[in-house]
């Protein structure tokens, strides 16, 4: 289920894609026939915009965004598996949605929640570390509960500078938290990415 982003700043939606890649009934749900008067059947994405299923026909033809060969990302979002191509067409979808592949950047703030709430139209709940019961011991038993419960989880970090009203330092990706038991440290991950979060789980030192 790993989405590489393309030039697009999309990490919000390949962080959604990735996750909703866990559950591929989700995924399914997106892509529905297209037949051309032809009787040539191709592809088609149904996306919940603004709370609104929109169904984008032809969305499988040959035009793409491209840019020059001295550009080390892809155009546009990729899969990790080569011929996969479900990721492309998806943000393909979008972008047609929004107007351009520039209206994806994640700058404009746009966040990992409205990537699932694109795909399936369901409601989400966000939590900004920091904020009330985001940085407390209350969190970790959420978490817990909605992995348990079959709910997709994402984690997103903003770039290291303002991006979406964020401004964040490089040591601010380091997180120290101590408790009664132990010391515990968060490991920094890369600015700018989203995780998807498969499983929890609670390790005790049984010494």
């Amino acid at each position: 289920g790993d989405v590489r982003e393309g030039v697009f700043r999309a990490a919000w939606l390949a962080g959604a894609l990735a996750a909703a890649a866990e559950a591929p009934h989700i995924l399914d749900s997106c892509f529905v026939p297209d037949e051309d008067p032809g009787g040539q059947t191709g592809c088609a994405v149904r996306l919940v915009v603004d709370g609104a299923p929109q169904t984008f026909r032809g969305i499988d033809d040959d035009c793409g965004p491209c840019f020059g060969a001295s550009s080390k990302r892809p155009a546009s979002l990729a899969c990790v598996e080569p011929d996969a191509r479900w990721a492309p067409l998806l943000e393909k979808a979008a972008a047609l949605a929004y107007g351009a592949y520039a209206a994806l950047d994640a700058r404009r703030g746009w966040a990992c929640h409205d990537g699932l709430r694109l795909l399936t139209g369901a409601p989400c709940e966000a939590l900004r570390f920091g904020e009330q019961g985001a940085r407390d011991k209350a969190l970790w038993p959420r978490v817990v509960e909605w992995l348990d419960a079959g709910a997709i989880v994402v984690a997103a970090l903003p770039e290291v500078g303002a991006v979406g009203g964020d401004v964040v330092d490089d040591d601010e990706l380091f997180s120290f938290e101590e408790d009664d038991d132990a010391a515990s440290v968060v490991s920094p991950a890369f600015p700018g990415r989203a995780y998807a979060l498969t499983a929890a789980r609670e390790l005790r030192d049984r010494a």
